[in-house]
């Protein structure tokens, strides 16, 4: 079958893909993380697909109840009564679109029924604990404090994405002003800004230059109120941030990030730091153009540098699993459990610590950030580690 050609009720219909969306079988896994790694622009479709598996299956609260799902249980109960009413005599291929939906339904809830046995079985042999109710916490949303030269802190906006940064004015990326300001919206070109994220928080900046900043969980930059007169745009980052660097009108300036000791230099490209000080090295990954890391070394697209103890190390890596906590999902490639409950960690800001002897397993696979944590140790449950959930804690165990 060419998945390519494949609409949302198709995905439904495919067992492969309902055991991808269950993640009980690593084949049916790596096989679709690989197909959506190779065919991205599929992605909104496969998600879409996939969000709407687990809503008929049962697996849904009000904040991911969707107009899809409610589509759903109107045609369902009009099949009910032995029909499905035409709206519109111009579009036949909402009845044909909602009956193969329905057929998906059958075979979705079958085989959750007996995830669901399955599932049950194992909790009340003892084998696997996790408090998915009382004690689940919510993923990371918008969060971010900018600090002003003068030391005064402000609580950005959680409505808005993001922050642009001008010497002649403060606002935020839909163009509004910020609020709690000391002077109006306006800063000395002098001053140092940073940006800084907590555990459990993420937000975009757009630098004075116009160069636009991703910044993931636990992560900070800080830059000159503006580039005005300077030799080089320097700014400074701790954590992890995307970069899409815009190129001077004045040649010859360059672009510099440090972070943990190492510089990367670039003219005009696309590129993602982890600087994280517990991931054991600085990764940098260009997606495009051109980057030297620390006057050394020059990486090419595709291309990751490794910077630790001074040395530096180059080879090609996944850019759609680097790049997947920008896009909203995490990625892992063979990821152990304590690399996978880091970035876990950061998301939704708790606390992990580990009870006897640490798992020893590769994980593969994609899951959604917009997910309750509950519904992420759910899914890595499967592979065979148990979790339990105390407050903001979570306990790993073999």
């Amino acid at each position: 079958m060419d998945h390519l050609a494949y609409d949302i009720e198709d995905f439904l219909c495919d067992v492969s893909f309902q055991r991808y969306c269950l993640g009980n079988d690593d084949a049916d896994v790596v096989y679709w993380s690989r197909w959506i790694a190779a065919h991205p622009e599929k992605r909104p479709q496969l998600e879409k697909a996939k969000k709407l598996y687990f809503e008929l299956n049962g697996d849904i609260t009000d904040q991911h109840f969707s107009a899809d799902y409610a589509a759903f249980k109107e045609a369902f109960s009009k099949r009910q009564v032995g029909y499905i009413e035409e709206e519109d005599s111009h579009e036949p291929a909402k009845v044909k679109l909602w009956s193969k939906i329905i057929v998906a339904a059958s075979i979705v809830f079958a085989i959750g029924a007996g995830l669901w046995f399955y599932q049950t079985a194992l909790h009340k042999g003892g084998e696997a604990t996790i408090a998915f109710s009382t004690n689940d916490i919510k993923p990371g949303k918008n969060i971010a404090i900018m600090t002003l030269g003068n030391g005064q802190a402000i609580n950005l906006s959680e409505a808005k994405r993001g922050v642009v940064i001008d010497a002649a004015k403060l606002s935020y990326s839909d163009g509004s002003s910020l609020e709690h300001l000391s002077e109006g919206n306006t800063i000395n070109n002098l001053e140092k800004i940073m940006i800084s994220t907590p555990r459990g928080g993420q937000y975009q900046v757009e630098l004075p230059d116009g160069t636009k900043v991703w910044l993931n969980a636990a992560s900070s930059i800080s830059f000159p109120a503006s580039f005005s007169g300077l030799s080089r745009r320097m700014v400074e980052l701790s954590g992890e941030a995307y970069f899409e660097v815009t190129k001077t009108k004045i040649k010859h300036i360059p672009f510099v990030v440090t972070s943990n000791g190492q510089e990367v230099e670039v003219l005009g490209t696309h590129f993602n730091i982890n600087a994280y000080a517990d991931e054991g090295s600085v990764k940098t990954t260009l997606l495009e153009g051109l980057v030297r890391v620390s006057k050394k070394v020059v990486i090419h697209p595709g291309e990751q540098a490794q910077f630790a103890n001074g040395q530096i190390s180059t080879s090609k890596v996944d850019v759609g699993e680097v790049m997947s906590w920008k896009e909203g999902y995490f990625q892992f490639n063979n990821a152990d459990i304590k690399a996978i409950m880091r970035q876990i960690s950061r998301w939704y800001d708790v606390d992990v610590r580990y009870e006897g002897l640490t798992p020893e397993l590769a994980f593969s696979g994609e899951i959604q950030k917009d997910l309750s944590i509950a519904r992420v140790l759910k899914i890595l449950n499967k592979s065979g580690v148990h979790f339990r959930i105390a407050g903001r804690e979570v306990i790993v165990m073999p």
